[in-house]
């Protein structure tokens, strides 16, 4: 066990403990084959099931590891989350064929932000999109993040950003109705709903916060699509996001070990076995697709 799970305020191990609390009836009679296909800004995916957000795997995982991502979520036909890259890289990974959403750091340069908006445009991402939540390091001070310092975004600027995307624009790192309504107000296409590591000590689970969102009246007026992210492992995980009111949900950690494992065919492998689970839990709950999920089928042990 690490140092880390042993905080009593670990986010990580909050969000894990939240997941494990959800409990799944089963609805066997009339139950039939289910179809995992769903669709987003105009493209069609086999499986909800998405990558995480992750950067940098070349220096901590595999040489190419960005890549071999990429390639492995084209080749289980699912959707990856892209992080930090540089330019070069993020035209290797546009020339793979997968379908990319770039989440874009809150840069001090904000010229930065925009040049890389134009770049996911450019390469034909399927959207790109600003990550709020991690601005400050633990002493409170704002972060540096591989030589590239950080800024809060104001809502004035959030507006901006959404208007002057040429693509969809998520935003990344919400874990409150209030920052939901602010988003979507804002512009934002999409909202992944996350906290970024447990920067945050004692923060709500993403779930948690993804069922509030997703039951907010004012929200339901012009409701975007929601996704989720979190210490996310498995089919099951992924069933109880979309019952919480994701469209989608990523998984990260795994995806690193897999990288590390065998590259992209570990990466698309792990996505298919996730997208099984998915579908094995469909299967006994009755749903035949993916809008049949809810959160009547959940109950908090």
């Amino acid at each position: 066990m690490s140092e880390n799970s042993l905080r009593p305020g670990d986010s990580n191990r909050i969000a894990r403990e939240y997941i494990d609390s959800l409990l799944v009836e089963t609805r066997w009679i009339g139950s039939r084959e289910a179809d995992t296909a769903f669709s987003l800004f105009g493209r069609t995916f086999s499986t909800p099931v998405m990558t995480g957000t992750l950067s940098h795997l070349n220096t901590f995982a595999r040489p190419g590891g960005m890549i071999e991502l990429a390639e492995g979520a084209a080749a289980a036909g699912a959707v990856m989350w892209m992080g930090m890259t540089e330019d070069e890289e993020a035209e290797k990974i546009a020339r793979t064929g997968a379908s990319v959403i770039e989440i874009i750091k809150p840069y001090k340069d904000r010229e930065l932000i925009r040049h890389r908006l134009d770049l996911a445009a450019d390469l034909g991402h399927l959207a790109a999109g600003i990550d709020i939540d991690m601005v400050y390091d633990a002493a409170g001070e704002e972060r540096v993040f591989h030589g590239y310092p950080l800024q809060e975004i104001t809502q004035d600027e959030l507006y901006d950003l959404c208007d002057y995307s040429r693509i969809p624009f998520i935003v990344k790192g919400i874990l409150s109705e209030r920052d939901a309504l602010t988003a979507a107000a804002c512009g934002a296409a999409g909202l992944m709903v996350s906290h970024h590591g447990g920067t945050t000590e004692y923060a709500i689970p993403p779930l948690y916060a993804l069922e509030l969102i997703s039951e907010n009246e004012d929200f339901l007026k012009h409701p975007v699509p929601l996704f989720a992210d979190g210490e996310l492992r498995s089919g099951s995980d992924v069933f109880k996001a979309i019952a919480c009111g994701a469209c989608a949900a990523g998984i990260g950690r795994p995806l690193i070990a897999a990288i590390k494992e065998n590259g992209a065919e570990s990466v698309a492998d792990y996505i298919r076995k996730t997208t099984a689970e998915l579908k094995k839990m469909m299967i006994s709950t009755g749903c035949g697709t993916l809008s049949e999920i809810d959160g009547s089928m959940l109950y908090i042990k």
